[in-house]
């Protein structure tokens, strides 16, 4: 059974198939916060269920998927809690934003097995403000260094849990950078820049096309200001990722990538030791 969890609030990259596919349940990174801890009548949740029950044979399709919904998210989320509770992982996490949420995933990915999970997927927002339109290498600076102690207190935690084999990170932007600095010593938004992929199976190389000339005579630098075309797709990354996963079969693939076959995929053999 496959679990699906934002640390971030909503996140489409983890919808799936609307309708059919399992909701992504979000979590805080401080936790599960008890649903009405402070009840106003006594034994609020079970009048709240009660309530939420098909009245009649004639109710409406639209009330009883909502209702189903809120009696999932209610018994879910203290589910969740009272399995969290009893969790701490052995690593002390940086006390910054992107720490607690890699914190809250180790938590997760160590209560697996009482989830009845065999394979997790997490998203986390970087937490930063990357958006550099000025003082560029002061701020990077600062959020590198944060990204990295975040990130290497995470390692160490599958590392200890014994998952480190078993974990892909995967860094994604929603936009690049200029290669040409700013005025204000920054830059403004581009379109190609780069991901970066590391877990305990993942090959250390680096992938794609590098710009042959990176000048404004550059075939790739249409934009102005060091705007470059990217020159490898996500579906190309994602391929990879899938076939890690479990989903070996064409079909599989297409149904998660429609586009897969209009580039030059990366296999899981590319990408994976």
């Amino acid at each position: 059974q496959t679990g699906s969890f934002s640390i971030s609030g909503d996140s489409y990259i983890l919808t799936g198939q609307p309708s059919k596919s399992p909701l992504p349940i979000v979590v805080h990174e401080g936790g599960l916060p008890d649903f009405n801890r402070e009840e106003s009548v006594e034994d609020m949740n079970s009048l709240f269920f009660d309530l939420n029950n098909a009245t009649t044979s004639f109710s409406g399709k639209f009330g009883k998927t909502w209702s189903d919904i809120f009696d999932s998210a209610i018994r879910t989320n203290a589910y969740l809690s009272e399995i969290l509770s009893d969790l701490a992982s052995n690593t002390d996490f940086p006390s910054s934003g992107l720490g607690k949420r890699l914190s809250m995933v180790s938590n997760i990915m160590r209560a697996r097995d009482s989830l009845g999970h065999d394979r997790q997927f997490f998203f986390v927002d970087g937490g930063a403000a990357y958006d550099t339109h000025s003082h560029q290498l002061e701020s990077d600076d600062v959020r590198m260094q944060t990204l990295n102690d975040a990130l290497e207190a995470f390692v160490d935690e599958m590392k200890d849990q014994g998952l480190w084999d078993d974990v892909t990170l995967m860094e994604i932007s929603d936009f690049a950078r200029t290669m040409r600095p700013n005025s204000g010593e920054g830059t403004d938004h581009a379109w190609g820049g780069n991901y970066f992929m590391f877990g305990g199976s993942v090959k250390s190389q680096i992938l794609g096309t590098y710009p042959s000339d990176l000048s404004d005579r550059g075939d790739l630098n249409i934009g102005g200001g060091g705007r470059f075309i990217p020159t490898t797709a996500f579906d190309e990354i994602w391929n990879s990722i899938a076939e890690w996963m479990g989903v070996d079969d064409a079909a599989g693939l297409n149904k998660i990538l429609p586009g897969r076959n209009n580039f030059n995929l990366f296999s899981e053999s590319d990408i994976f030791k």
